[in-house]
């Protein structure tokens, strides 16, 4: 193998999301500033979507289906209510605002096809002891004042998932998907992480409490395809 074959990215892996809410607290929910997401056509469905990562040089994009296409996502959340919308206008501040770029067409980058080589691959799965663990892989980063990494939730038969992705060192080997399993999640949003106590890590709808750590659960519509539970 060449080394520029070596370096090829890949075809990349689409996961629905499971609503255009879980994009937009996706993209927006506790980012200093919010993520950008693109608009293609797409097997004759108009989507959007973001790429947060790759895995074995293939970009991992997830999306969401919409019937119409603007210029802004919004999103808010107070007192436990969300609200995210497509919107042509980006002028209410109580709202963040994701810039929605729309492509006439796909770049190459972005292609689906059917060849994936490495398409049996997934990725090593750690099933941690509890909430708190796992709220601690999520925020070790928010010492250094970026946002935790959001965690996805999905069903796996009677019992729900929810868990993220993080890398142990720099190589694609060495991205771990840390999780823990739960009856439900009900309408949470969020894990709720004390910093004074941290063995209290609880699912929440609210986040305007002082003194804690949240961080955001997406869900998606169906399992991770990527994930591989020990």
């Amino acid at each position: 193998m060449t080394k520029s074959e070596d370096n090829e990215i890949k075809s990349p892996h689409y996961i629905e999301l499971k609503s255009v809410k879980e994009m937009g607290r996706l993209v927006c929910a506790y980012e200093r500033i919010p993520l950008p997401v693109l608009n293609i056509d797409k097997n004759g469905n108009k989507i959007l979507i973001i790429q947060l990562d790759t895995f074995k040089k293939r970009p991992i994009i997830y999306f969401v289906k919409i019937t119409s296409v603007s210029h802004y996502l919004s999103y808010k959340n107070s007192e436990g209510m969300e609200e995210s919308k497509l919107t042509n206008t980006a002028d209410n501040p109580i709202f963040s605002y994701s810039p929605i770029i729309s492509l006439n067409t796909i770049p190459e980058i972005l292609k689906e096809t059917t060849n994936n080589d490495d398409e049996t691959e997934k990725y090593n799965s750690v099933l941690v002891k509890d909430l708190a663990n796992l709220a601690k892989v999520c925020s070790y980063k928010s010492a250094f004042e970026d946002p935790p990494l959001p965690i996805f939730a999905f069903q796996n038969n009677d019992k729900y998932i929810i868990g993220t992705f993080t890398r142990i060192d720099e190589s694609d080997d060495g991205c771990l998907f840390f999780y823990q399993e739960i009856d439900d999640i009900g309408n949470n949003n969020f894990l709720k992480f004390p910093i004074s106590n941290p063995s209290n890590a609880t699912l929440t709808d609210k986040i305007e409490e002082h003194g804690y750590i949240f961080i955001k659960i997406i869900r998606l519509m169906k399992s991770h395809p990527l994930v591989e539970l020990k």
